[in-house]
């Protein structure tokens, strides 16, 4: 099972924990455990590229993601916000596809 916890307010990441495995041993790999990477390295991806948002992210082991958004600037808001909003609906999907292989978690934060 992937977990995926996402806090989120305003309808941007303020928060991220992806963890774990979609458990299914195919011989070629695992397409919902693909699908969730490539959304999750997106977002990583992007704030490389826009270094006015302060963030922090790990990989500490093979299934496993966190990121804290600590800084997002007024004229970056929008551009993140339709990432996110990018982001989210695509985990959804996937978990609408393969419910038994996703657990996702949104929390509205406030301040």
């Amino acid at each position: 099972m992937i977990d995926v916890s996402a806090r989120v307010r305003g309808g941007c990441l303020y928060g991220l924990s992806v963890t774990g495995h979609a458990g299914r041993r195919l011989k070629l790999g695992d397409p919902v455990c693909a699908a969730v990477s490539v959304l999750v390295r997106s977002l990583f991806f992007y704030l490389e590229n826009h270094p006015a948002i302060e963030y922090s992210f790990a990989f500490p082991e093979r299934g496993e993601a966190f990121l804290e958004v600590t800084g997002l600037p007024a004229e970056e808001f929008e551009s993140w916000k339709g990432v996110c909003e990018f982001f989210l609906l695509g985990i959804t999907s996937v978990k609408a596809d393969v419910p038994r292989s996703v657990d996702l978690q949104i929390c509205e934060i406030e301040r």
